[in-house]
């Protein structure tokens, strides 16, 4: 049963035309190996895979496991994941209607479902935004990520302007309001360049 199941995952991974349905199955592939890791080494081992192929999964067997050890501290399942992504595909093609019937240019309605796509996953699950960053599809994917990167350059960089006005930020004193200045400076940098470090934003608005 197992082998026939991630055959035929591999089979849909492999005529998958979109990066977001690749995605999809590669999660598949990576649940199911992860769930039935004993009888992948079996199937590993006995059948005749090509040498890239066994890469690959053995590569999603590394994955999956990293990711299972996040996630069991989070308590983040891949089913959940899956939803979100297909939630994010909705919001692509919905900002894609629009961009296209627009002669190709960002309207209010790209505009509106991105915004309120970062301000749902940035809080907590910003490594969602950050997968869908490192997709590589076609001109128009390309030109939805552009703005998505720069509206949740936008998105943090309101952030750290509401916090320097904020009571928490004024209420430090000499020494640690320098400090905490500095670090800012330095996160507002790396965002200036593209670089999220979620994790670093988040401690220093703290």
């Amino acid at each position: 049963m197992f082998e026939i199941e991630i055959i035929s995952l591999l089979n849909k991974y492999k005529k998958s035309e979109t990066d977001f349905d690749k995605n999809k199955f590669k999660n598949s592939i990576k649940r199911l190996i992860y769930e039935n890791s004993g009888e992948f080494d079996k199937f590993v081992n006995s059948s005749q895979l090509d040498n890239d192929t066994v890469i690959f999964l053995k590569g999603l067997e590394r994955i999956g496991e990293d990711e299972n050890t996040d996630k069991s501290k989070n308590n983040i399942s891949n089913n959940e994941i899956e939803s979100d992504l297909e939630k994010i595909k909705q919001v692509y093609n919905i900002w894609r209607n629009n961009f296209v019937n627009n002669s190709r240019v960002a309207n209010e309605k790209c505009e509106s479902v991105l915004v309120e796509m970062i301000e749902f996953y940035a809080p907590n699950r910003f490594y969602l935004l950050k997968r869908v960053l490192e997709i590589e599809d076609d001109n128009d994917f390309e030109s939805f990520k552009n703005m998505l990167s720069n509206y949740i350059r936008r998105y943090y960089a309101l952030k750290i302007t509401k916090y320097f006005e904020s009571d928490n930020f004024n209420s430090l004193g000499f020494f640690a309001k320098r400090k905490k200045k500095n670090e800012l400076l330095d996160v507002i940098e790396k965002i200036g360049k593209y670089e999220f470090d979620e994790k670093k934003i988040l401690e220093v608005l703290e």
